[in-house]
């Protein structure tokens, strides 16, 4: 899956209302993500921890996204824990340029509607 700014580096147009499976008025289908639905659903189980499902979704995951595309989920599931955890306890402030598109991200990704953990 790749970060908005990878995307912009490489030419392609990705929709941020793709993730939460919102449809934008100009949003063309799945937001150019392949295996969306399957990325998601293991990012959340293992986010969730449900070993139940994970242990259902990966062998799905490496089928569909070979060895090392399925490492490479994992690193990038693991690495967005690992940032937060380390910069929340850290103590560190977010940059202005962050927080001038945050507003617009949280509305894209539809992340307003997730309960506080």
């Amino acid at each position: 899956m790749m970060l908005r700014e990878s995307v912009q580096q490489t030419g392609q147009s990705f929709e941020l209302t793709a993730l939460s499976g919102a449809a934008s008025a100009d949003d063309a289908g799945d937001g150019s993500v392949p295996h969306k639905d399957l990325l998601l659903a293991y990012a959340e189980a293992v986010t969730l921890r449900n070993i139940d499902e994970i242990t259902v979704l990966r062998p799905r995951m490496i089928d569909a996204l070979g060895p090392a595309g399925y490492l490479d989920a994992c690193g990038v599931i693991a690495g967005f824990h690992g940032f937060t955890r380390i910069a929340d306890s850290a103590g560190v402030k977010l940059d202005e340029r962050y927080l001038a598109e945050a507003d617009a991200i949280k509305s894209q990704t539809g992340v307003r509607e997730f309960a506080e953990a």
